[in-house]
């Protein structure tokens, strides 16, 4: 598994794409957030889009370079290929969720420090709320188990390039979809997140759900690849 888990990381880091993500994000959500008036959501648009470009770009790498087929001559096996894999892409997760919770509180602390750039805000800013925050990320943390439980067994069973790009982006349309069809509510939901012990429930369920489903994906990732030829 250790094999596996530095082959990916050094494949997303080594070429600096997670970095220029992360840097990227950082600067256009810090905009986006002070132009929107700071609302939490925006920590879910890293939250949500690093992890799943990246298991495009780890899946359709392998692909072109053959490297799903090369990887089985080394000394390591299927099991410990589909656990490197799932490490890596919850490595990931933590790392956007960490970009994410930076761009609100800079976005947060712009607002507060200069008062007058809310001025060109296109709604009026909202004080900072880490309990909105905790339960973005708790939601963003079960959207991202679904899509990724939907998408990795489909890429590990089949193989980046037999999976049509659109079948691989539905989740990750619906999700966006929702997300968009939800903004007029998120005020009024941020609004209901006054009680700690509900906000830290609600974040509590949604990251046991989430790893539960993640579990249940890996284990039928490895029954799947288990069958595969190459």
């Amino acid at each position: 598994m250790k094999t596996i888990l530095l082959s990916d990381l050094l494949s997303l880091m080594g070429s600096g794409k997670i970095r220029q993500q992360a840097i990227g994000f950082f600067i256009l959500g810090t905009i986006c957030s002070v132009a929107i008036g700071n609302l939490p959501a925006i920590a879910g648009f890293p939250a949500l889009i690093m992890p799943l470009s990246s298991l495009q770009m780890l899946m359709y790498a392998d692909g072109r370079r053959d490297w799903e087929g090369f990887r089985l001559v080394l000394p390591v096996t299927r099991k410990a290929v589909v656990i490197g894999r799932y490490a890596t892409l919850a490595i990931v997760v933590a790392i956007s969720f960490a970009v994410g919770a930076a761009i609100y509180a800079t976005g947060s602390a712009l607002t507060y420090l200069l008062p007058g750039i809310s001025n060109f805000a296109l709604a009026a800013p909202v004080a900072f709320n880490g309990l909105a925050l905790v339960a973005t990320l708790g939601a963003c943390c079960l959207v991202l188990s679904f899509v990724l439980s939907v998408a990795l067994p489909l890429f590990l069973r089949l193989g980046a390039l037999k999976v049509p790009f659109i079948v691989s982006a539905i989740p990750g349309l619906v999700v966006m979809l929702g997300f968009y069809a939800a903004m007029p509510y998120l005020r009024e939901w941020m609004a209901l997140l006054t009680d700690p012990s509900q906000t830290i429930l609600f974040s509590g369920i949604a990251l046991a759900v989430a790893l539960g489903l993640y579990a249940v994906s890996a284990a039928v990732s490895m029954k799947l690849y288990l069958t595969r030829d190459f």
